[in-house]
């Protein structure tokens, strides 16, 4: 098919390699808009007269214009969308304001020229001297050029935005300072004199006109594809009549409107007769250029004819391959999911007409609970996802009816691999569904199971019964189908719970439990039974599966097992019963022992103190007084002899004293358990070497018997293990009131508790722990928070004393 080479080559997926060209016009606009201002500038520089005047006889171009205009065209090539990031967006923005700051205070400049004159900023003597030479009084810059240049810098400030009223703006503000250029070319093309009237201002330079120019198509390419650009660059007939026009017909009247008032036969033809050539000349040049654009929109609407023929005769041809598909439902969708095409197939399948169905969800093949669930999105995004998608279900019919549907989803997708929208390919094999199942559910029946399998109607009629139900019950498959269940399997349920039973089976389809049947000799059996409900293809319940295990022997036998159970716990319980209360007959006797070993131990004490002390006392006394009576004849052996002997007696008695302290300290009994435990402290930082400090939160009270003496053994058996075991260099011992009774803590900042022998149960925090319970209380055990080992000890107190240690 032949296509017109100027529309074919702007089709809308082509207008991505044209921003590329636009790119690249503005890139060379902007090159050439610096090269001009910076010649004009090294013209001015080096006093090059070729560079400051390009067309003799015409103005010059002013430095600080050129230098304006270099700022102009770096700024625009600064802003090119293809070439802008945030910082160099930012300085083209600086640039862009640098301009229309300079354009305001030029303008200020024209208007009250005593204010300031910008125009002698750059080059001023040089600049004096040229306008010397060619006015009597130095002039300023035209009241256009400043505008101009006001006009650019907002051009150039607005460009980054994206802001359809900004682009708009921008391109407008463009346009604007392309017209003011142009025009002012085109009086200098044909040499207009009012351009050189006498005054206080400079007509704006030609170059500068030309640069003017450049700069507003540089601002109108940077955004090709909006705004006012987007009708010229588009890819329609409009737009290219556009491109075609707009040059001619800025030139076409230029180049006649010259030809008549500057060609050389202008002196020999009137004026009249020049603008009836001028006339004549732009009549003929429209005429041939509507006849041109006349020709090439035929051939485009000739070309669109063909191909929109094609394109009928082709969908003509899918639409009759299609639709004479009965089997099978071949639609599409779109990328929403919504019906544009449905063939004679897809009806027959589905009872749903053409007009019913297109331009709505497919989700209308779905169930209520499959939509709710998400299946119609899950299906069209796997599509999406993985191009084909293939699945098997139920789907609904116009007349509620389901049928089960072989489905294949397959994505559409463009040249930009953009999703256009879903082919659909549905089969219809609800009777090889249904051909399927019965084959199963007969193998079902028929397959050597050990379970009674058998089958009712709606009605709960006997429709099968397997070999396993005839060996259990006792019937033949042939006396009971046809049957009613009730008549056949007799159990002694009530009426309601056989109601409620049926009630969940139609709402739930399966109910499991355990039921009592009664065989035909009359036996009773245990029966674990679940019944499942079976549907024909309509949807309706048909029927229900029943599969029956005899459990009477399982139960009897978890019977026995639970009797036993119950037995053994009972027994075990008494055991337990018999050992705890051994337990505290053994504590009690434990306890009679431990107070007896006391007493022992502090009449065993005293006597040591009060008899064996005396006696040694006596005996030191009575060496002393032979000591000091010896006369001096006595020799010096003797006399060493006698000190020996009475300071092997000073350390007997010290021992004497020792023993009797360890078996029962006298402050103890004298002045209680805080002041027992206070001396235990400073003798036992005394002898092991290790800081030792006891602080009590409670005041001076007479502890029980029982209870002082097995806190005091407590605290001497966990000093011994600290001096032993713990390898410490302070211990702390506190004594706190707890809630009822009283509370012990020995700490210790050693190397901690070590688990094995917390695992092996030593003797000495067995002992501690047997202590604690004789006394009622308990013992804890463990390393502190940071290091060491730390023991507590809590024992209840008489509520008389209890309330004394709050």
């Amino acid at each position: 098919m032949k296509r017109h080479p100027k529309t074919d080559s702007l089709t809308i997926s082509g207008l991505k390699r044209w921003s590329i060209y636009f790119t690249g016009v503005v890139v060379t606009f902007s090159a050439i808009l610096i090269l001009v201002a910076l010649l004009v500038l090294v013209g001015w520089q080096l006093d090059i007269g070729s560079f400051k005047h390009p067309w003799p006889g015409l103005e010059v171009m002013n430095p600080v214009t050129a230098a304006t205009f270099l700022l102009s065209g770096a700024s625009l090539l600064i802003l090119t969308p293809r070439r802008r990031s945030t910082r160099r967006s930012a300085v083209g923005l600086v640039l862009a304001l640098l301009v229309f700051i300079i354009g305001l205070l030029r303008l200020i400049s024209v208007c009250w020229p005593e204010f300031w004159r910008v125009d002698f900023l750059l080059y001023s003597n040089q600049l004096l001297v040229d306008v010397r030479a060619h006015f009597a009084t130095p002039r300023t810059m035209s009241p256009s050029t400043a505008i101009t240049f006001i006009l650019s810098g907002a051009a150039l400030l607005l460009l980054p935005s994206r802001r359809r009223p900004a682009i708009l703006s921008t391109q407008l503000l463009a346009i604007g300072v392309g017209l003011i250029g142009f025009f002012t070319l085109v009086c200098f093309l044909y040499d207009v004199k009012e351009l050189h009237l006498p005054g206080v201002t400079l007509p704006m330079a030609a170059p500068s006109a030309v640069c003017f120019i450049l700069l507003s198509l540089g601002l109108l390419f940077a955004a090709p594809g909006k705004g006012i650009m987007r009708a010229i660059t588009g890819p329609y007939s409009g737009s290219v009549m556009a491109r075609l026009s707009i040059p001619f017909a800025l030139l076409v009247p230029i180049i006649f409107g010259w030809a008549a008032l500057f060609s050389p036969w202008r002196d020999a033809v009137s004026i009249q007769l020049s603008a009836a050539i001028l006339l004549t000349g732009i009549m003929l040049f429209w005429v041939a250029f509507i006849g041109y654009n006349t020709t090439l929109l035929n051939r485009r609407d000739i070309t669109n004819l063909r191909v929109r023929k094609a394109l009928q005769e082709s969908e003509e041809r899918y639409r009759l391959l299609v639709g004479s598909i009965r089997d099978h439902a071949i639609v599409m969708f779109d990328a929403s999911g919504c019906l544009v095409s449905w063939n004679e197939g897809a009806q027959a399948i589905t009872g749903y007409s053409a007009d019913e169905a297109i331009g709505r969800n497919y989700s209308m093949f779905y169930s209520r609970q499959d939509v709710d669930d998400g299946l119609p999105e899950h299906n069209l995004r796997q599509a999406a996802e993985h191009g084909q998608y293939h699945r098997e279900g139920w789907r609904l019919r116009k007349d509620g009816t389901r049928y089960w549907a072989e489905v294949t989803f397959t994505a559409i997708r463009n040249d930009d691999r953009l999703l256009q929208g879903y082919a659909v390919v549905v089969r219809d094999t609800t009777e090889s569904k249904q051909a399927q199942e019965k084959i199963a559910y007969q193998a079902r029946l028929m397959e050597d199971s050990s379970d009674a399998i058998f089958t009712v109607d709606a009605d709960y009629r006997m429709v099968s019964f397997n070999k396993a139900a005839e060996a259990l019950f006792g019937y033949s498959a042939s006396e009971v189908i046809g049957q009613p269940l009730n008549e056949v399997m007799r159990n002694p349920m009530p009426d309601e719970q056989r109601a409620e039973i049926r009630r969940e089976l139609l709402e739930i389809g399966y109910w499991k439990g355990f039921v009592v049947y009664h065989t035909r000799s009359g036996a009773p059996l245990d029966i674990a039974i679940s019944i499942s409900r079976t549907r024909n293809e309509k949807g309706r319940v048909d029927g229900y599966i029943m599969v029956c295990r005899d459990v009477t022997e399982r139960l009897k036998a978890e019977a026995k097992l639970r009797q036993f159970n119950e037995e053994l716990e009972r027994q075990v319980e008494e055991k337990t019963t018999e050992l705890t209360l051994s337990n505290i007959e053994l504590r009690d006797l434990t306890s009679r022992l431990q107070r007896v070993r006391e007493e022992e131990r502090r009449a065993i004490a005293r006597e040591i103190h009060d008899e064996l002390g005396q006696q040694l006392t006596g005996l030191k006394m009575d060496l002393f007084w032979i000591a000091k009576r010896l006369d001096g004849a006595a020799s010096d052996q003797a006399r060493q002899k006698l000190r020996n002997t009475m300071s092997l007696l000073d350390e007997t008695i010290q021992t004497v004293r020792r023993i009797a302290t360890d078996l029962r300290p006298s402050i103890l009994d004298d002045l209680g358990l805080i002041a027992a435990i206070e001396w235990q402290s400073q003798e036992f930082e005394k002898r092991a070497g290790i800081r030792t400090v006891f602080e009590s939160t409670i005041s001076d009270m007479e502890f029980p018997p029982d209870i002082a003496i097995g806190m005091f053994r407590i605290c001497q058996e966990s000093l011994t293990n600290v001096a032993r075991h713990a390898s410490a260099s302070r211990v702390f011992i506190r004594l706190d009131p707890a809630e009822g009774g009283v509370c012990m803590t020995v700490a210790d900042d050693g190397k901690g508790l070590d688990p094995q022998k917390v695992g092996g149960k030593t003797l000495g925090l067995v002992g501690m722990k047997e202590r604690a319970l004789m006394m009622g209380g308990r013992l804890e055990i463990g390393n502190g928070e940071t290091k060491g080992f730390r023991l507590a000890v809590t024992v209840p107190l008489p509520p008389v004393l209890s309330s004394q240690t709050i």
